[in-house]
């Protein structure tokens, strides 16, 4: 220990020297001194490579290389480095008062890791590749609870960043069928049946619906209630064929398929015939109408 100890009481014996009745026991006494806080020289010796033990009050230099046991510093200020034992995920080397299992340890060279409440849950190696133990919330988020994985925000926090993923959902919708005009009527489905993922801006619709009654509905015909609004603007089409059953085309059309309408939550239904495709008019479902299975990929405008 080299500089100055300012404390209260010191009393030295060989290479033990108490101070406010701490015991700080040492392997080499240099000849320099020790001084009070007046400056009156108390005894003689510099420590090199003390080791400390208990609580010490006071201002201290320390000099060599220290070793330092259990002890309570209050709001020291360290100059240098300062190294700890590798610790473990239930006895870390660094932690808070009272709180011994959780804090940062170091599980092997170059690695850090911290715990909580004993467990690991997170680990830093030395190619700088991170692992998480639990689940990972972004934005206001809060993590799941069921197994790990990347929670975002129930309402997404869009990104202008085309690198930046910044939602992901999956969910159910229902599907239904509806002219542009007119009105639903008696309309009644048997089935109504869809989920959805969404990443990021893409979204893919699956499902398909079962009518027992049309209903009232005249124009042209459309699926709706996508979950989410088609984007604006021409590059937004997207166009699918499907399954259908129970459909009274108009005659030398086939294959009937569907394209989702920028700016919409929609898809209007389209038929094909020699001359090209044809938008179905709502005359053409029935009673027993069946469209789908189906997929419907689009992109929305967040």
């Amino acid at each position: 220990m080299a500089g100055i100890i300012i404390a209260d009481t010191i009393r030295s014996s060989g290479n033990t020297v108490t101070l406010n009745s701490a015991t700080q026991t040492v392997a080499t006494i240099n000849a320099t001194g020790i001084y009070s806080s007046a400056g009156n020289l108390l005894a003689a010796g510099t420590f090199a490579s003390p080791t400390f033990s208990g609580t010490v009050a006071g201002t201290y230099t320390l000099g060599g290389t220290p070793t330092i046991s259990s002890p309570t510093i209050s709001s020291p200020t360290v100059t240098g480095t300062t190294s700890f034992p590798d610790g473990s995920a239930s006895a870390p080397s660094i932690f808070r008062a009272g709180d011994t299992n959780t804090g940062v340890f170091f599980p092997a060279a170059d690695t850090l890791a911290a715990s909580t409440g004993g467990s690991e849950r997170m680990r830093i190696d030395s190619s700088g590749n991170v692992k998480f133990a639990g689940s990972i919330s972004v934005g206001d988020a809060t993590p799941t609870t069921s197994g790990a994985g990347i929670t975002f925000p129930a309402t997404q926090s869009a990104s202008s960043d085309a690198n930046t993923l910044d939602d992901y959902e999956e969910g159910t919708w229902t599907p239904g069928i509806v002219g542009s005009s007119g009105s639903a009527g008696a309309q009644a489905y048997s089935v109504q049946a869809g989920r959805y993922i969404k990443i990021g801006r893409f979204v893919l619709l699956t499902g398909y619906l079962t009518l027992t009654n049309k209903g009232s509905w005249t124009g042209a015909a459309t699926i709706n209630n996508f979950p989410f609004t088609v984007n604006s603007g021409n590059a937004s089409y997207s166009a699918h064929n499907f399954y259908y059953a129970g459909v009274s085309l108009p005659a030398n059309n086939f294959s009937m398929g569907a394209y989702v309408e920028p700016g919409a939550t929609t898809a209007q239904l389209y038929s094909t015939h020699n001359g090209g495709t044809t938008n179905t008019d709502y005359s053409a479902i029935t009673n027993s109408t069946q469209m789908g299975p189906w997929q419907f990929c689009y992109f929305t405008s967040a």
